[in-house]
């Protein structure tokens, strides 16, 4: 083969040569618009033109193809053939809207000017080679018409012959232009001349139409005497067209003809009816169409069309996930799954039961709580595409918690909390999602927690039922399980973690260890300087323990109603629960009370509050007697000094209930001697041979001498105690002085100057105060020449006390009243 020469004018008259491949095949030439191409072929080289949409296809004797593209998108397009030094045309016309063969038109000849010199060839070309036909065999070769079906692979002969060829000149016959008869070129011959015969044919062939549009447009062609009606059917599609003057029909469809739903799929086979003038139709089977113009895609499993989303267990038994679906035999599905705005992609090839499977990988998709776009695409054999959204859903968590630390506050449900007047307790947690199922499991007893507990943050509370049996004092453990929609569940194995929430809760009732230890004795103005000090045991870690002493009269142990004679707040060890409640001088003052109630009460740290005085505990009473007895008035006693043996005579100073202590003490304090001893002394009949000859005047059986003074005590039988310091005669001297021996085993409320000449007190606010533990205060009797000397004075006032005045005055915190004969000194 040889290669074939062609050159390209364009608009602007530059030409553009080059040669198409000397091989077996088809030779591509793009074509613009404006343009003129010229090829280096004989008209007998061409075996058909054939227009292919917007492209003219021209098939060789030698069995190659021309591929002119886009030739027909331009009107202005022209096409030449040129061999041997002349130049031909090739003319098409439009019948029924279908480019059609012509005729040639001799457009020059080399040597005579012609605009189109530069498109003249003066070489032959060698397609048919070097052989020489005659007319018949030259006919043979001539074009059909132009259609739009694929390569013709065998000449129709004669029956073709209807198309005319001219010889030169123009084609409106001017300019010495010949019309030749195709059959003989050197006759002209009407074309219809009845020695030639048109037969009736259809070119066969197999059209696939699908979605594209491109392949929806398919020509149908053939042959039929001159005006023949030629009515194509192709399901419901009626194409109809009339044979042309060269004995050529052609229709095609459009796509308007076909449905792109799917509706028409299918497979189809052309009816072609011919009908000649005045003649008889002919029917005859033409080309079978395979239409597809859809592709469907259907997911049937694991995304979130199908209600699928993936949960833990799922997503690790797959590692990962698998979409499944159906679509289209042979078909290629795609999924693409965008990650976070990564498109991650996997695809399929549909099995022969329309059945396909795209799984993607733990690192494709990651776990955790995901919903990722995807796309789903399918494109089938014949190139149709359909596209679906949809989704990926994963849920491979769940989380769930307890707040068992602050269950009622304090992890501690006490007696009102749990079964009394605040119950129920409340248990609160959360979960990741308001839809999980939460199930609680405390101690033995399950429990799921109501809906509507649940609110739409995940925030829930359970109610623990104050019906269930609870001992006084308990710890049971809690566990939270919560279950998602997707079937995810936390761990029950009671380990603490992401997944799962355990603890433990206090149920406490019931204060226990209460207690208050013995009482003792009466408590009198001596004990504990006048205070009572209690003391007990509490429930450990109690947070209040509070003691009262209620009036005996009115108590009632039913009603733990009564007047409170005094109450305060113990202090409480944390470790041992041990507790001492101490009430101060102030708060008992001077009061007798026999069998006054104690009660204490406890409050433990889970909150309960119990006492002593109901069923858990016990009660105890206490006697109370501070009332301190009255000083002896010195005008009571008369001092005998005759040889200071004599002693003292003292007139009915005490009664049946209260004893009378008689004491020689050395002024610097040194000794003490107690003159007296017993109880109930009774000066009308009582006789101690050791302490005294007779009923009325008393004998001190050791005489005082020079140095040494009475101390004269009064006690009732509660302990109370309060004595008068009587300063005797001193030749030595006339200065006295009180020790701490007698400050430390009398209170000494009273001091009696009388009996000492020219007697001499000093006294300071310590030494007031270190007198009497009944109180801060002394009073001095004495005469006018008896003299008291008071450092520290912040204060003078007169008072007067049954009936006689006294001169007052403060020391700090110490009082001394001092009759007034006594001459006071203030330093």
């Amino acid at each position: 083969m040889q290669a074939i020469d062609y050159a390209v004018k364009s608009g602007g008259g530059a030409v553009s040569r080059g040669a198409m491949a000397a091989e077996e095949g088809a030779s591509l030439v793009q074509m613009g618009v404006g343009q003129e191409i010229s090829l280096n072929l004989r008209r007998e080289s061409v075996t058909n033109f054939v227009r292919e949409g917007a492209n003219l296809q021209i098939y060789l004797a030698d069995g190659r193809t021309i591929v002119l593209q886009d030739f027909f998108s331009s009107d202005t397009n022209k096409l030449y053939l040129s061999a041997d030094g002349e130049l031909s045309q090739v003319l098409f016309t439009e019948d029924m809207g279908t480019a059609t063969f012509s005729h040639y038109a001799d457009a020059g000849n080399w040597g005579k000017w012609n605009p189109a010199d530069d498109l003249i060839f003066v070489d032959g070309d060698e397609v048919l080679a070097a052989e020489t036909y005659d007319d018949d065999a030259v006919a043979m070769l001539a074009p059909a018409a132009l259609v739009g079906a694929g390569p013709i692979g065998a000449l129709i002969g004669a029956g073709l012959l209807g198309a005319a060829a001219l010889g030169g000149g123009d084609e409106d016959g001017g300019g010495g232009t010949t019309v030749t008869d195709p059959t003989d070129p050197t006759d002209p011959t009407d074309p219809t001349d009845p020695g030639t015969t048109t037969p009736i044919t259809v070119n066969p062939g197999t059209h696939v139409v699908t979605s594209d549009p491109t392949t929806q447009t398919v020509a149908i062609t053939g042959t039929a005497p001159a005006g023949s009606t030629v009515v194509v059917t192709v399901d419901d599609i009626t194409l109809t067209t009339t044979a042309d003057t060269n004995g050529n029909w052609s229709v095609s469809t459009g796509d308007a003809d076909w449905n792109d739903d799917g509706s028409e799929d299918g497979n189809y086979t052309s009816t072609v009816v011919v009908t000649p003038v005045g003649g008889t139709s002919t029917t005859l089977t033409g080309p079978s169409f395979l239409v597809d113009t859809v592709v469907d895609v259907v997911v049937t499993d694991g995304a979130g069309s199908t209600n699928d989303v993936w949960n833990e267990t799922e997503y690790d038994t797959e590692d990962g996930v698998r979409i499944t679906g159906t679509s289209e035999p042979g078909a290629t599905v795609t999924l693409t799954v965008d990650v976070n705005g990564t498109a991650v992609t996997g695809s399929a090839l549909v099995d022969a039961n329309g059945d396909w499977t795209i799984e993607f990988t733990e690192s494709q998709v990651p776990s955790g709580e995901h919903t990722f776009d995807m796309s789903v695409t399918a494109v089938d054999q014949y190139g149709n595409t359909i596209t679906k959204d949809d989704t990926v859903v994963i849920d491979t968590e769940v989380a769930v918690t307890v707040d068992t630390a602050n269950f009622e506050g304090d992890n501690t449900a006490n007696y009102e909390e749990a079964i009394g007047t605040d119950a129920p307790a409340t248990l609160y947690g959360t979960t990741d999602d308001p839809s999980n199922t939460i199930v609680l499991t405390i101690g033995s007893r399950t429990y799921t927690v109501p809906a509507a507990n649940i609110d739409a943050n995940g925030d829930w509370f359970f109610d623990y039922p104050s019906t269930v049996p609870v001992a006084d004092r308990y710890s049971v453990t809690v566990s939270a399980v919560a279950t998602d929609a997707a079937g995810n569940s936390t761990a029950t194995d009671g380990v603490q973690s992401a997944q799962g929430e355990r603890g433990t809760i206090d149920i406490d009732t019931k204060v226990v260890n209460m207690s208050i230890n013995e009482l003792g004795d009466t408590f009198n103005a001596g004990t504990n300087d006048g205070g009572v000090v209690l003391t007990g045991t509490s429930e450990i870690g109690s947070t209040n323990v509070t003691v009262r002493i209620y009036y005996p009269d009115d108590y009632s142990v039913v009603s733990l109603r009564g007047t409170v004679f005094a109450e305060t707040t113990a202090v409480v060890n944390p470790t041992t629960g041990a507790w001492t409640a101490t009430f101060t001088p102030a708060q008992i003052g001077q009061i007798e009370l026999d069998d006054a109630k104690v009660v204490m009460f406890d409050t433990d740290a889970a909150g309960n509050i119990d006492d002593t005085d109901d069923q858990y505990g016990s009660t105890d009473t206490i006697d109370i007697d501070t009332i301190i007895p009255d000083a002896m008035n010195a005008g009571d006693v008369t001092y005998n000094t005759l040889n200071e043996t004599s002693g003292l005579t003292m007139d009915n100073v005490v009664d049946s209930d209260h004893v009378l202590s008689v004491a020689a003490v050395a002024q610097d304090g040194a000794s003490i001697d107690n003159l007296t001893v017993g109880a109930n002394l009774n000066f009308d009949v009582y006789s101690d041979p050791d302490l005294i000859t007779n009923s009325t005047d008393y004998t001190f059986i050791n005489p005082l001498g020079d140095g040494e003074d009475v101390v004269m005590s009064i006690a009732d039988l509660a302990g109370n105690s309060s004595a008068t310091y009587i300063a005797l005669d001193d030749t030595a001297t006339s200065q006295v002085s009180i020790g701490s021996a007698v400050t430390n085993n009398f209170n000494i409320d009273q001091i009696e100057l009388s009996f000492a000449t020219d007697a001499v007190l000093n006294l300071t606010e310590a030494q007031v105060l270190a007198l009497s533990e009944n109180g801060d205060r002394v009073t001095i009797e004495g005469g006018v020449d008896d003299t008291v000397n008071l450092t520290g004075v912040t204060a003078q006032t007169v008072e007067n006390v049954d009936g006689t005045n006294y001169d007052v005055y403060t020391l700090g915190e110490a009082t001394v009243y001092v009759d007034q004969e006594i001459d006071v000194n203030v330093v």
